[in-house]
């Protein structure tokens, strides 16, 4: 799409009108398959990859807390517009693909976003509108999408959010957060069989074994229970992957009431093309989020061990 069409769109749109969606989790807790499910709602445009501009590195969120120093805008912007751009994940592999921004925006208006946040920010006087020029950034980025496929609502899916929740706020502004949450020993037996640690957290051993994927989900889970506490309810909802596969309707009817949403069917559709490349009606939920396989992954010791660091929170989340 050219830029002139972008900006044509961009005007059209009442940005009043809507919230921003984000989406977060601990990483192999099912963001994936919900930031699917959640797109097939006409009135929400999901990008259906990490963006990772609130939260990769570097990214909006640390320019933000780090008084938009100069060097750190340079950073975002060769990151964006290198990796975040166009990536090829698993490279090498048979089942390798290409993920990235350019899906949705032409690299050269990319450019003119990044460099009209630059100068809002350097003409800024204050904050608050440094802030409005990151905000403008990232409605700029997926507003013209989402127009376009006759949405009224944007969201963004990246696990790292959960840790930048209270940025991501603040430079959003009125935007809302749902939480995937998902039975802690199946998000460690998916961590250890993949070997592969979704958000990089630092004082945790990159070793895969129990006690390290313990840690790490604990540590995750607890920033995900405090932002529970410090938001109000509507603006933070937890989600539970086992409720949506076992009771989908109770659970997207709560889901589209905090997002003020009406019901549609369409988020039921578990079998639809946009979530699997298997053979349509195939797969079934518990074959395709794989709950409980820590029953048949995790041995009784590995149990033992992560029910000894990570019980308590465990225990609130009812798992146990």
């Amino acid at each position: 799409m050219s830029l002139r069409h972008i900006l044509s769109r961009l005007k059209r749109v009442d940005r009043n009108q809507y919230r921003p969606i984000i989406i977060c989790g601990t990483g192999r807790s099912g963001t994936s398959i919900f930031t699917k499910l959640i797109n097939l709602h006409p009135n929400i445009y999901a990008f259906r990859w990490e963006s990772q501009i609130f939260s990769g590195f570097p990214n909006l969120c640390e320019i933000a807390t780090r008084s938009f120093n100069p060097n750190d805008i340079a950073n975002f912007k060769h990151r964006i517009l290198t990796h975040l751009f166009k990536r090829t994940v698993r490279p090498g592999a048979p089942n390798s693909y290409e993920a990235g921004l350019f899906e949705i925006i032409e690299k050269p208006n990319l450019l003119f976003f990044l460099e009209q946040m630059e100068s809002e920010i350097v003409k800024a006087t204050s904050r608050t509108k440094k802030l409005q020029a990151l905000r403008n950034f990232s409605n700029n980025l997926f507003l013209a999408e989402m127009q376009r496929n006759g949405a009224k609502r944007w969201c963004e899916k990246t696990p790292r959010n959960l840790l930048y929740a209270n940025e991501i706020n603040e430079i959003l502004g009125e935007c809302q957060f749902i939480h995937i949450i998902r039975d802690g020993r199946d998000v460690i037996s998916s961590i250890l069989s993949n070997k592969f640690w979704p958000v990089s957290l630092k004082g945790i051993s990159k070793e895969f074994n129990a006690k390290n994927a313990a840690h790490y989900w604990k540590k995750l889970i607890k920033i995900g229970i405090k932002n529970k506490e410090n938001f109000e309810n509507t603006v933070w909802l937890d989600v539970k992957l086992e409720n949506l596969a076992n009771n989908p309707a109770a659970t997207w009817s709560t889901i589209l009431q905090f997002l003020d949403l009406p019901w549609n069917d369409a988020v039921l559709d578990i079998h639809s093309n946009t979530l699997t490349r298997k053979q349509k009606g195939v797969l079934e939920w518990g074959e395709c989020a794989h709950l409980g396989r820590w029953q048949n992954q995790l041995s009784f010791d590995d149990v033992a061990v992560i029910e000894t660091i990570a019980g308590p929170e465990l225990s609130i989340l009812g798992y146990l």
